[in-house]
């Protein structure tokens, strides 16, 4: 099971008010175009939906459910980069690691630096470009977990004398459809 950690994104993008790049050292934070939900939560969403649309069933963790002692693999993403431009062009440039959730042993790990074209006006286009860039993410995220084995199950130990062996844990129900959606903005 894959499990999308929470996502680190850089500060200036860490507010719920649109931000684009206007220049070099200059960003134009929205008055009024607002994402719905912080844009980390949001970009683990749609990357944890994403990886779910192209992965086996059920190999995908939701990643609201609660943390569970289940063998897993985990997905840590920190973007450094996440500009869009007046144009709506995209900049994404993030690094990741794939690490077992036993041991914290690092599988595999990588970067990808990504430009976009405009795909349309700011600020109507801003989610779309940006899953977009997302989507991409997903797609080399996706080679490289396939390259990597699975964790192997925990075989469950058990002890008739003791009232407080370890029970085996099941992940909490079948989380959200994978819809691939973008980032919600408001607006």
């Amino acid at each position: 099971m894959l499990r999308v950690q929470p996502i680190v994104i850089p500060p200036e993008l860490d507010r719920l008010e649109m931000v684009t790049h206007a220049g070099p050292n200059l960003v134009r934070v929205a008055g009024t175009e607002r994402w719905a939900a912080p844009l980390d939560e949001q970009i683990r969403r749609v990357l944890s939906e994403d990886l779910k649309l192209r992965l086996p069933p059920h190999t995908v963790a939701d990643p609201y459910e609660p943390v569970t002692s289940d063998a897993r693999r985990l997905l840590s993403i920190e973007i450094g980069e996440f500009e869009v431009d007046q144009s709506c062009a995209v900049k994404l440039r993030s690094d990741w690691t794939l690490r077992t959730s036993r041991s914290s042993e690092t599988v595999t790990s990588g970067t990808l630096d990504l430009a976009l074209p405009s795909a349309g006006a700011c600020p109507d286009q801003m989610a779309f470009a940006m899953s977009a860039a997302l989507g991409t993410l997903a797609d080399r995220l996706v080679v490289a977990t396939r390259a990597t084995p699975a964790v192997p199950p925990q075989t469950p130990t058990t002890s008739t004398n003791s009232p407080t062996a370890p029970r085996s844990v099941k992940p909490s129900g079948a989380g959200w459809p994978g819809t691939g959606s973008a980032p919600s903005p408001t607006g």
